[in-house]
């Protein structure tokens, strides 16, 4: 029998009398007994707890001590080893001991005829330890309940109780028992004087040997409740760390499960459903409500990101009463929580099933697979499962601590049941890990946890399920199949709290063992016990069951606390979470990151593969609030695109919107529109690495590499290539604000899957880009994010390896690595006029190098300075000066070039003298045209004014003089240009030189009108007046490109003033080449009339529709 009675004086004991807890001084205290009498007096009840375990294992040294001494205790003397010793004020010091400090049992015994020697030997047992105790500073708390005050007025108690252990003291050699019993039991004191459970510490190690095995039991209890209640619990997520590798003799052997053909490649967003809805509404002015009204644009756009699957977050119909917990706490706009549900239907709000099956339809057309939550570690407060099956639930029958109230409103809506949440959440005062449920036909009262990951406070709107039963464990099991027939991934939320090992920590640890939920230390169970209730992993059997079930869905697993690599490859999840991706690189802990990549890399490179990848989760900051919007943000973004895994952006990433939704949000509460410039950076960093994501997903090809300087690693740089033979990348990042550089070359070690463990070393650097020992010449590559195309010499790249230095958080991703014979030196030349600087176009510096003399003559020939002089000049009756002299200087240097060009292609310049032919267009013709057209009436007018331009609009004539001239050179070298103008254009460059030219806005509109006039001229019917050859030039990609042609709302739009530039244009043209004349105009009608009426017709037919680009293509 452990003694752990309380240590009280009178008063105390008549004070908890008076209060109807009298049971409290006369017994000794348990756990829940300490907490009630914690309640009364204003303390905490855990600590009164080890209070009074230091009082019981003081009460069994202090027996120990009198047994090595032999004591016996008489009415007037004392006996130690034997021998009698006189001690007069014994009996005296009994009895005003127990009338200031009752202790009814003794008291009993005392009265007796015979007193129990027993009872003798107990009185100076806590005289002792009161002496101790008013000497002990972590006793404070409760020094008013055991004040020797009144004993010490009565009786000079202290110099007796010295004069008895100045009897006791005999010569014993063994320690500890040579002390004086005062020394003895104060050692603990001077070990912690201000600490209970240090103190404890001290006696479970210290006196071990001399203690009973039950109070070491409850020791070791104790100390787990304190370590247990200790814990900070916040309401964000726990400390993170790198994801654990596991042990094979541990864990057995890999065990992972098998992809299907599409689930290496997934690209996942997040949505949270409501929010999501409210943001598309407000953009589009229109109310979206359900699923079936997300619009077709809104899926088309995220499939042309990059994303082919879409988790929708809050789908399921969610908790009645976690929406009432919200709204009376405060947030009349609150919804239910997304984790807190109801049942596994789609809610009613968001259309139902049918809306859902109309939606994955839809997303189907573009390529995306849906994904949805399941939440199996516990359901909403108010879940169909907890009034069918309120005993499925981890539960007591009493509050686990007696200060639990529930009065507050009642939250269930089913009839004949009550549930109430601890007052403590209403008033902020407490987060109680325990709900009340009442069902009135019998009174019955259950206290059922709230779901808890032992991290977090609990979540006050949910209930926890017991998968210590197995009807737990198989009901939910049917349930994820089921929702696996529907969904092509499923998210675990909190996938970890129902791994065997934390389950059990949290809700049923071992005997000692401290739980991951308060008041949890108590419902300790054997080992033996635990396995016949748990046998098996949960996860385990579930993933096995999809496997043969339903085995084109994917399974992700949100799990932390080191069992991301246990996840995959013991338990079978296709993926798991790596917040350590997350949090290592936003604070710049690289080299421990890298570590994490090399070591699991040199084990299992599979389970990298497996590693779901992010910047931000529902439940953290989003994206940009982490990483900002700058460079550091779109290095990481690389990575998270380019390395092996699943790579899962949060909502409104992409858009960079910094409001965090909570789960309870119905609407985004900040007002943020989406940075389009954000938006544009991505377009060019990040979504052609997504939309080519099959290249980084696997890891067969996968290599990591270290960027060295001068031998030492660059911990900040990360160096990975991946891809198919033939379609290696490069991948470069420097996530770091300072400027980094290094040589790279081989590869880091690399296990077979088969053979983890099993280090290989891999080949250099440069027999993974496709370069060969034996390679000569130089090597090609190009930067796929932008910053253009290099040029390397291949035997410096395999003597010295691959060097570079890297901006501050700068990415780099290098592809299309070729090498280049170089028979005619032309190459070489180049990479000594380039060196290690990229060009936009590594063909077109090459052209520029080859035919740079002709580049500039042609540029010269297309100036548009002097064309628009000439254009001006033309609308005159006579040429002045100026225009003569442009005309004579356009002439002569057409002469030149085509020369030149003619040479080029190897032929005699005379060989194909050009002499202007009937019926080719003239300045001559077209000026006397342009008067006529200037004289006219209205209609030709429209024309007139076309060509010359207005104040909002420049005019046309640049453009058909640049398509003039160009259709001259072409005509006098076209025997070698079978394929026509473009093919001439393109052979010398000279469409190269003619982009660069065309600087502003009006020469890039001039050069793809001129373009679009060159091609005209090969269609079956002139466009001018055919509207099949004229919806030919529109999907031309010029064409496209400057009409502006976009999709919007669902509709595919143009350019209002651009179409007009191109009919204008292509009016133009046909009037000065005289082709108004073909037999398509009526006999009646001039060119001119004919080309007007189509020109007008055309215009009011874009006008008509809106400039919708589908109807005014339609011809009949």
């Amino acid at each position: 029998m452990i003694d752990c009675r309380l240590l009280l004086n009178r008063d105390s004991v008549q004070q908890l009398t008076n209060v109807g807890l009298a049971d409290l001084s006369e017994k000794a205290l348990t756990l829940p007994a300490a907490r009630r009498f914690a309640q009364w007096h204003g303390s905490s009840g855990t600590e009164c707890y080890l209070w009074t375990l230091v009082l019981a294992a003081m009460r069994q040294m202090i027996g120990r001590y009198f047994d090595q001494r032999r004591f016996r205790a008489g009415q007037d003397a004392v006996e130690v080893n034997g021998h009698p010793k006189p001690f007069p004020p014994f009996a005296k010091l009994c009895r005003t001991f127990l009338e200031h400090y009752p202790r009814p049992d003794l008291a009993r015994a005392e009265s007796l005829e015979r007193a129990a020697e027993c009872v003798r030997r107990q009185l100076p047992c806590e005289l002792f330890l009161l002496a101790i105790q008013l000497d002990n500073p972590a006793a404070a708390p409760w020094r008013s309940l055991f004040d020797d005050q009144q004993l010490a007025s009565a009786l000079n108690y202290r110099p007796l109780l010295g004069e008895l252990e100045t009897l006791l003291l005999t010569p014993l050699t063994e320690a500890p028992w040579q002390l004086p019993l005062g020394e003895l039991l104060r050692a603990p004191l001077r070990f912690a004087p201000y600490s209970l459970i240090e103190q404890l510490s001290f006696i479970r190690e210290q006196w071990a040997n001399w203690l009973s095995t039950e109070l070491l039991a409850d020791l070791s209890l104790a100390q787990a409740v304190f370590a247990e209640e200790s814990v900070v619990r916040g309401a964000g997520p726990g400390p993170s760390n790198g994801p654990g590798l596991p042990a094979a003799d541990r864990d057995g052997p890999a065990a992972f499960s098998s992809d299907r053909d599409w689930m290496a490649d997934c690209v996942l967003v997040a949505k949270s459903i409501y929010v999501w809805l409210d943001q598309l509404s407000r953009r589009r002015s229109c109310q979206l409500r359900t699923l079936s009204d997300i619009p077709d644009e809104e899926l088309a756009r995220l499939a042309e990101f990059g994303f082919n699957a879409l988790w929708l977050i809050g789908l399921w119909e969610r908790s009645p009463a976690s929406k009432r917990i919200k709204k009376l706490a405060g947030n009349p706009e609150a919804e239910a929580s997304a984790y807190a549900l109801r049942a596994y239907r789609v809610a009613d709000d968001l259309g139902g099933e049918a809306a859902l099956d109309e939606l994955a339809v839809r997303c189907r057309a573009f390529g995306i697979r849906l994904a949805c939550d399941v939440v199996p570690n516990h359901t909403g407060i108010d879940s169909e499962l907890l009034f069918s099956h309120p005993d499925w639930f981890v539960q007591c029958s009493e509050p686990p601590y007696p200060g639990y109230r529930f009065s507050g409103p009642d939250l269930s809506d089913r009839l004949g049941q009550s549930l109430r949440i601890e007052d403590g959440y209403w008033d902020h005062s407490d987060a109680a890990v325990v709900f009340e449920h009442v069902e009135h036909s019998s009174g019955h009262r259950r206290y059922i946890y709230h779901g808890n990951d032992g991290t977090h406070m609990p979540w006050n709107d949910t209930a926890q399920l017991n998968f210590l039963l197995p009807e737990v464990r198989r009901a939910m099991s049917d349930l994820i199949v089921a929702v696996a027939r529907r969904f092509r991934l499923i998210r675990f939320d909190a996938a970890m709290t129902l791994a065997r090992k934390h389950f059990r920590r949290l809700w049923f640890p071992p005997p000692g063992g401290s739980a991951g939920v308060p008041s949890r230390s108590l419902n300790w169970m054997s080992d033996d016990d635990f396995e016949r209730a748990f046998p098996l992993e949960f996860w385990r059997e579930v993933v096995d069951r999809i496997n043969r079930e339903a085995p084109d869905t994917l399974l992700i697993a949100e799990a932390f606390w080191l069992m991301e690599s246990y996840f995959v490859r013991t338990l079978g999840m296709h993926r798991v979470y790596n917040s350590a991706f997350m949090n290592m690189l936003k604070r710049e802990e690289n080299a421990k990151y890298r570590r994490i990549l090399k070591e699991t890399l040199a084990f299992n490179p599979e389970i990298l593969k497996r590693y779901v990848n992010f910047m931000n989760n529902p439940d953290e900051a989003t994206a940009v609030a982490q990483f900002g919007k700058g460079d550091k943000y779109f290095g990481v973004a690389v990575l998270l695109a380019t390395l092996p895994g699943l790579p899962m952006f949060g909502h409104g990433q992409i858009e960079g919107l910094e409001e965090k939704y909570g789960m309870e949000y119905r609407r985004a509460y900040w007002n943020e529109e989406p940075d389009q410039g954000f938006i544009d950076h991505h377009w060019r960093t990040v979504f052609p690495l997504l939309r080519r994501r099959w290249i980084f997903s696997g890891i067969d090809n996968f290599n990591l590499y270290d960027f060295l300087n001068d031998g030492a690693v660059v911990e900040n740089v990360y160096v990975l290539s991946n891809g198919p033979a033939g379609q290696r990348h490069l991948v470069l990042v420097n996530n770091s604000p300072q400027p980094a550089w290094g040589r790279v070359d081989r590869a880091l070690a690399k296990a077979s899957p088969e053979q983890e463990g099993s280090r290989h070393s891999a080949p250099p650097l440069v027999e993974q880009l496709g370069l060969q020992p034996s390679s000569r010449g130089l090597c090609r590559f190009r930067d796929l994010c932008g910053s253009g195309e290099y040029l390397r010499r291949a035997q410096d790249l395999i003597d010295h390896g691959f060097d570079w230095t890297l901006a501050g958080y700068q990415a780099l991703v290098f592809c299309d690595f070729q090498t280049i014979d170089d028979p005619d030196g032309d190459w070489a030349q180049l990479h000594q006029q380039l060196g290690d600087r990229p060009v936009a176009n590594l063909d077109q510096a090459l052209l520029r190098l080859r035919f740079g003399p002709l580049w500039n003559a042609f540029v010269a020939l297309i100036d548009g300075n002097r064309l628009r002089v000439l254009s001006s000049e033309l609308e005159l009756p006579k040429l002045l000066p100026p225009g003569v002299a442009a005309v004579e200087q356009i002439l002569n240097e057409e002469e030149r070039l085509t020369e030149s060009l003619q040479l080029r292609i190897g032929c005699s310049p005379a060989a194909t003298d050009h002499q202007e032919k009937q019926g080719e267009p003239s300045l001559q013709g077209l000026g006397i045209w342009l008067n006529e057209l200037k004289g006219s009436d209205l209609p030709g007018q429209l024309l007139y004014e076309l060509w010359t331009g207005s104040a909002d609009q420049p005019g046309l004539g640049p453009a058909l003089l640049t398509w003039w001239q160009i259709a001259r050179l072409y005509a006098r070298c076209s025997f070698a240009f079978s394929e026509g103008c473009d093919a001439f254009l393109t052979h010398f460059g000279i469409d190269l030189a003619w982009r660069e030219a065309s600087v502003t806005p009006i020469e890039h509109r001039d050069r793809q009108i001129a373009l679009l006039l060159l091609r005209s001229t090969a269609l079956t019917a002139h466009p001018a007046l055919d509207d099949h050859s004229l919806a030919q030039l529109i999907r031309d990609t010029d064409g496209r490109e400057l009409l502006g042609i976009h999709r919007h709302a669902g509709t595919t739009w143009f350019n209002r003033e651009a179409m007009a530039s191109l009919c204008g244009a292509l009016a133009l043209q046909a009037g000065w080449l005289g082709f108004a004349c073909d037999a398509v105009q009526p006999a009646n009608e001039s060119p001119t009339t004919t080309l007007l009426e189509t020109l007008r017709r055309r215009l009011a037919r874009a006008a008509a529709v809106g400039y919708r680009l589908d109807k005014f293509l339609f011809v009949e």
